[in-house]
This record gives C-alpha cells, sequence and structure tokens, in this order.
C-alpha cells in the first residue's frame, strides 16, 4: 500500500498558528512538515514556544495516517470479493456454453432409438412427449395472452378508446383504481352506443374525477358503479328531474353544497338511481 503523499492540516488550528510570530510560524510548518514524510523530528530541538502545538500536530497526522491505512485495506477487500465474484460468474457462464453444446434428450433418444431394439416403442413414447410438450405451451401462451396488455402495440387515441381499463392498466382491476383517461374511454364507449350524452360527457368526467378531501377521485369512493346508467341519471337531472328533490332519509333540510353532509347526501342520491 503506498502511503499517503499529503498532509491535512484543519482551519479549527489556524487561531493558534496565527499567534505565533513569522519565524516561530515557519519552523512549525518545516517541523510538521518533516514529521509527516516519515522524518523524526526532536521536539527538544524547536522553539519553546511551538512545542506543544507541534505535540497537537503530530497526534494529529498519525491519526490521518491510520485512517487512510484502514480505508485502503477495506477497498483492497472489497476488491478482491468482486474479482472472487467475477470469476465464479465467468465459472458459471462457460459451464452453460458447455451444458449448451451437448445434445438435447430427444436428439439422444433418437439415437438410441435407432439402435435399440424397441426402437419403434421409442419413437412413439418420444412422440407423445413432444405432444405433451406442445400442449403445455399452448396453455402457457394462452394464459401468458390473458394476463398480456395492449400497451406492446403502438395504438392511436382513436383505436386506444374503447379498451377496457384492464387493457390499458394491469393493475387496474376495478373502477376503483381507473386513471381519468380510463374513464374518459369507458364514457366513449356508452356516447358511441348512445350519443345523447356526448353534451354533459365532460362534464360528467371532470366532476367524478375531482379530487375529494381525501385526495382520492370521487369516483373511487363510490361501491359500485355503472357508467351507462350514471349518464343516464345524469341526463335526468340535466333535463330538469333533479334528484335532490326527492326526500332521503336522514336529512330533513337540504345541506349547503360543498359540506360533507352535501357529498354524503349527492353520493346517496347516485347510488338511488
Amino acid at each position: 500500500m503506498a502511503a499517503a503523499n499529503s498532509v491535512i492540516l484543519y482551519l479549527d488550528t489556524a487561531p493558534a498558528i496565527m499567534a505565533l510570530e513569522p519565524a516561530d510560524a515557519g519552523a512549525l510548518f518545516v517541523a510538521i512538515l518533516q514529521h509527516a514524510g516519515g522524518n523524526c523530528v526532536e521536539i527538544s530541538t524547536l522553539p519553546g514556544v511551538i512545542r506543544p502545538l507541534f505535540m497537537m500536530f503530530s497526534a494529529q497526522i498519525d491519526r490521518d495516517k491510520a485512517k487512510y491505512a484502514e480505508v485502503c485495506k477495506e477497498r483492497a477487500e472489497s476488491g478482491r470479493k468482486g474479482g472472487l465474484k467475477k470469476s465464479a460468474n465467468a465459472g458459471k457462464s462457460k459451464q452453460m456454453l458447455a451444458n449448451a453444446s451437448k445434445p438435447s434428450k430427444s436428439k439422444q433418444m433418437l439415437a438410441n432409438a435407432g439402435k435399440s431394439s424397441k426402437s419403434w416403442q421409442t419413437l412413439a413414447n418420444l412422440a407423445d412427449s413432444d405432444s405433451d410438450s406442445d400442449s403445455d405451451i399452448n396453455k402457457e401462451i394462452s394464459l401468458t395472452r390473458d394476463k398480456e396488455t395492449l400497451d406492446a402495440f403502438s395504438l392511436s387515441a382513436e383505436d386506444s378508446a374503447p379498451l377496457t381499463q384492464s387493457a390499458l392498466n394491469p393493475k387496474a382491476t376495478s373502477f376503483k383504481h381507473w386513471t381519468k383517461e380510463q374513464l374518459k374511454n369507458a364514457v366513449a364507449e356508452c356516447v358511441a352506443a348512445h350519443p345523447e350524452f356526448s353534451e354533459f360527457a365532460a362534464d360528467f368526467v371532470d366532476y367524478w374525477y375531482e379530487p375529494t378531501a381525501s385526495g382520492k377521485p370521487r369516483l373511487w369512493r363510490e361501491k359500485a358503479w355503472d357508467t351507462t346508467l350514471r349518464l343516464r341519471t345524469w341526463e335526468k337531472k340535466e333535463l330538469g328531474h333533479n334528484v335532490a328533490a326527492r326526500p332521503v332519509s336522514g336529512y330533513s333540510v337540504h345541506p349547503e353544497a360543498g359540506t360533507r353532509e352535501w357529498e354524503e347526501l349527492h353520493r346517496r342520491e347516485m347510488e338511488a338511481f
């Protein structure tokens, strides 16, 4: 390990050095450099005023050297472990290449079948094995396709509009996890079947995706959801059939808009449809 080719002087010692006469400060600095370079400095040869300071600096220099040596030792050990791991990985790679170069089980069975007296039976077993393998692979592919999303395809906004929420976001297993885009897509599907909803579709989306006090969209707080029925209820309100005029159990008067009671009343009124 190479020795540190430097010495550290800490700023909190500056007041003590600056209080010395220039000649004494110079003598102290020379003594510090000699000690840091590994030379023996006789304290008795130093001016008396700088002896305590030199003892303080030399002790700090020795501590710094010991710390540097410990850091170098730790780095060397880390490098050694990294080299061992790299060698082990290289060995595994070679073994994998060697295994890949070996004949497969099917080829070996075919080779043995040509030599065995039971060659036809062996070939039949091999065919059954391949058939079972193909069946398993087909099942796996089928299951994989069911779980795959359509994110891998490049779709335009128009093409992606009718996709379900699970196709757009595999984590969104219910409307309680819909993004605003998914809500828009669900509304777009309904508008395609019921063009009369188009006049208020945007307001419908903005209302149901407005954040509540908890920061979550109002849509996520609902216990059940049917986009078509909700749009139909909204249409009735637009036509003047305001469900707020209907008496709701637990409320004798209509609460003030924006309050917690108003939100609860509105939620219950929407559920009534």
